[in-house]
């Protein structure tokens, strides 16, 4: 059976995007959304204190983020990209880590490296929903089918603007938005939970045979020797 691909206007087919959403109408990102807004000024006092967001701050698939505190004179040379509530970041260098995150608070000194391409929501587009969609398997595929480069895989934050966002009613997005906002945080609370008890029992496990190698182990917590000496025959 021959696969339909998705149309873009303006673009050629999406071929990570199938025909399980082909019923949607697609427009470029960049219709909806506005790129790399901000930069922070080259004039900016050496002194001024930034938090800076690398490809590596951001944790692959759920988009959780740290910081590194920067003073502006002393921070990487790619730590130009402003940051604030509610834009979506997604890596464009190294694509294959899908590095996609949000910023869910208001602050002046959040500051993105330029591998980044910073997607800011206009009136029409929830920025949750615009995060979700951003992270999703057929978006981040198209990512890194367009990217180039074998060692160094890129894409242009051009690129990026090409890129399909569906054509949803904003109350739709944001009952969708709130929907996996909701299950994706008990999903990471499960994980969270799991990976604390799988902590312990690695904490258990190396007391444990620290205790034994050094012979402090109680006598009821030792198995019982077993004899090697062959059992003599009965006589009748």
């Amino acid at each position: 059976m021959t696969q339909r691909h998705v149309m873009v206007p303006g673009d050629r087919q999406a071929p990570n995007l199938l025909d399980a959403i082909a019923g949607r109408h697609y427009v470029p990102l960049k219709y909806s959304v506005r790129l790399n807004p901000e930069v922070l000024d080259e004039a900016t006092p050496l002194d001024t204190p930034i938090r800076y967001i690398d490809i590596s701050s951001v944790e692959s698939g759920t988009g959780r983020t740290s910081t590194e505190d920067f003073e502006f004179g002393n921070a990487p040379s790619r730590a130009r990209r402003r940051l604030k509530s509610g834009d979506v970041f997604v890596s464009t260098v190294r694509t294959y880590l899908k590095a996609i995150g949000y910023c869910d608070e208001q602050a002046s000194d959040l500051i993105c490296s330029t591998g980044f391409a910073v997607l800011r929501a206009d009136q029409r587009v929830h920025p949750r929903f615009l995060f979700h969609w951003c992270s999703s398997e057929p978006f981040v595929a198209e990512v890194v089918s367009r990217s180039t480069g074998v060692s160094y895989p890129a894409i242009n934050a051009s690129e990026v603007g090409q890129l399909p966002l569906p054509a949803v009613p904003l109350e739709e997005q944001r009952r969708i938005a709130d929907f996996l906002d909701s299950k994706t945080a008990e999903i990471d609370a499960l994980i969270a939970k799991n990976e604390r008890m799988i902590a312990l029992l690695k904490e258990k496990r190396q007391a444990l045979i620290a205790e034994a190698v050094a012979g402090r182990l109680g006598e009821s917590m030792m198995p019982a020797a077993t004899s090697t000496r062959a059992k003599e025959p009965v006589s009748c």
